[in-house]
């Protein structure tokens, strides 16, 4: 039974542990009884080698199995149809086997002394095995319902993805990997983030279809998908980072200008996606508690105060969070970036003297109003008077709030008058 969600991530998790004992008694089927006899020096290198490659064929078929189900579609995690499907599957299990055989291969031939113009022969006829096959998948893949016409996005998605996969190749040229590698983690990082987001949306969608579309993303979900977006985005900067050789720990006397411009902006990149987890975590559960506020029903008094109390102050919550969040999350980019921010806090709190004595209006009207709202001296849906102005409170911000007149009339009222 796959309605809601807890029979959907039993199921993930039961097929997730069938998969991963299936690879596990392979391996120690494979490997592990390899390892068990004395075997000469280079043949065990050589087998061992291959086994690995064989074993990481394995990994990704199981994978695939797991996401894509190509032959189970009720089960499949990432949505799409069953000849997408069958077809990723076959061909990313290609795709990498052939990249890892020739990984290994190229290292094999090396260590058995063959002459670095031969190795850098066999090396450049496996690139253009590897970028024909990729460029095959690239313009093969079934992205169109059958019997559709290519689009012109179509055309020129695939034309783009083309010349990038062969920039990628060609980097391989400089006498460097390094780029080669940051290459494809940059092309496979999109896709990755893609799957997750279609993977997380199918899985954790409400049990009734009808009220998908308006229901509030619940925290697990929300939880869930901006982690493991962050944790790929983080892991990808940080292994791109590992590739370029940068210890973003320390900087020594050795590193340039660019190096440690490069340091400062991964460190900026993971400090925003860690404040944007942030961000959506306490999102959603302001969202969630907010939804349970406006939820119908017959209460008690008791909870219908309670009820009114949160719409009031769970908005104004949510908009000071998020400038909390967004002003520490740009000092702190900018401090990693290897820009001193205390002149910056120095100024900003100067400049904020001279806004306090130039606009003591509005510095009356917010701090009037935070003490409404600690007094809970009103609250949203409730119809009162201020003065000549009177109707029911719609909803706050910091300065200022709005009543509705019975006839129509919308006012908005500074919390200084």
């Amino acid at each position: 039974r796959l309605e809601t969600v807890r029979d959907r991530l039993r199921s993930v998790m039961g097929r997730a542990a069938f998969g991963l004992g299936v690879l596990l008694a392979f391996a120690s089927g494979s490997i592990g009884a390899f390892l068990l006899f004395e075997w000469p020096p280079l043949l065990k290198e050589i087998v061992l080698a291959y086994l690995l490659v064989f074993l990481i064929s394995r990994l990704v078929l199981a994978l695939g199995r797991f996401l894509l189900a190509p032959g189970a579609e009720r089960f499949r995690i990432v949505p799409m149809a069953t000849p997408s499907a069958q077809f990723w599957f076959v061909w990313a299990t290609i795709l990498v086997g052939w990249f890892f055989f020739v990984e290994v291969t190229l290292d094999l031939l090396a260590m058995l002394g063959v002459s670095r113009p031969a190795v850098y022969l066999v090396g450049l006829a496996c690139g253009v095995v590897l970028v024909g096959l990729t460029l095959y998948v690239v313009w093969r893949h079934p992205a169109r319902e059958s019997g559709e016409p290519a689009s012109r996005e179509h055309w020129l998605g695939a034309s783009l993805l083309s010349l990038y996969v062969i920039v990628v190749w060609l980097l391989l040229f400089t006498g460097s990997v390094t780029p080669f590698y940051v290459g494809v983690i940059l092309l496979l990082l999109p896709i990755a983030l893609r799957c997750v987001h279609l993977a997380m949306g199918h899985l954790l969608r409400p049990a009734d279809s009808a009220a998908a579309d308006n229901a509030v993303p619940s925290l697990s979900a929300v939880t869930v998908e901006r982690g493991l977006r962050a944790a790929l985005l983080i892991g990808g900067a940080y292994l791109i980072a590992w590739l370029l050789g940068l210890d973003l720990a320390a900087m020594t006397m050795r590193d340039t200008l660019a190096t440690r411009l490069l340091r400062g902006a991964i460190n900026a990149v993971v400090i925003l996606l860690l404040a944007d987890f942030g961000w959506h975590l306490a999102r959603a559960w302001i969202d969630c508690r907010l939804a349970e506020a406006n939820a119908g029903g017959e209460v008690e008094a008791d909870e219908v105060r309670r009820r009114a109390r949160l719409r009031t102050l769970l908005p104004i919550l949510k908009n000071a969070l998020l400038v909390v969040l967004v002003v520490m999350a740009a000092l702190m980019a900018l401090s990693a970036l290897g820009i001193e921010v205390g002149p910056l806090i120095a100024g900003a709190g100067v400049v904020g003297v001279a806004v306090g004595f130039g606009a003591q209006t509005l510095v009356k009207d917010v701090i009037s109003g935070m003490f409404y709202l600690l007094d809970d001296a009103f609250r949203v849906g409730e119809y009162i008077i201020s003065g000549s102005y009177k109707g029911t409170v719609e909803s706050f911000s910091l300065r200022s709030i709005k009543l509705r007149h019975h006839r129509g009339y919308l006012y908005t009222v500074p919390f200084g008058e």
